[in-house]
């Protein structure tokens, strides 16, 4: 797993949402894999 992690400079509104956003896409992708995973017998990390 990567983890990645940032500090916010002035900490603006704009900042909050791009995080937020992001956040919600890697967990979006997150859980599409894990389905796909959970479904396919036989997946691997290749195909995922």
């Amino acid at each position: 797993m990567i983890i990645r992690e940032a500090k916010l400079q002035h900490r603006t509104a704009k900042q909050y949402a791009a995080i937020d956003e992001a956040i919600r896409t890697v967990q979006f992708m997150r859980n599409k894999a894990v389905r796909c995973w959970m479904d396919n017998q036989g997946t691997n990390k290749a195909h995922l």
